[in-house]
């Protein structure tokens, strides 16, 4: 039996929530950041990815996610913003407690490994993108903060 898990979303002049969609499975959502799109992005346990237009209800499926995923522990996503243009940017995704990072063009719907992959061993592993700086850093089970310029 698979379990569902709903997305809601807050509306704080109301003080209300509302349930916006339902997917099956575990998921983390990621929002776009951006003024440019009303999408948030939902990896689901079963390695499907999607994009879900919070104005006009919609859910597009993207391309899924590249390797088995793990979403328990500390598998995550990240947005980073492109100069390319607001309805641009990428998603940065790793798998679990040591599962290998990956990036994902919003522009492309393409995923691609990293030059230089750093996993977030251990459970420990932590990813945050610095819009002041235009890095995306991410620390592993060894305690080392590493650091992607974008």
């Amino acid at each position: 039996m698979l379990n569902n898990y709903h997305l809601y979303s807050y509306d704080p002049i109301a003080n209300t929530w509302t349930d916006e969609h339902t997917y099956a499975n575990r998921a983390m959502v990621q929002a776009h950041e951006n003024d440019a799109s009303d999408d948030v992005y939902v990896w689901v346990t079963d390695e499907t990815f999607h994009a879900y237009d919070t104005v006009a209800g919609t859910d597009t499926v993207l391309a899924g996610f590249p390797i088995a995923a793990d979403l328990g522990g500390n598998g995550q996503i990240q947005f980073v913003p492109s100069n390319e243009g607001l309805e641009y940017g990428f998603i940065y995704a790793v798998s679990g407690c040591s599962g290998a990072p990956r990036i994902y063009s919003i522009s492309a719907d393409t995923w691609s490994t990293l030059t230089d992959p750093h996993n977030n061993g251990g459970c420990n592993g932590h990813a945050t993108y610095d819009t002041l700086r235009h890095r995306l850093y991410v620390t592993d089970a060894s305690d080392q903060v590493w650091w992607y310029q974008y």
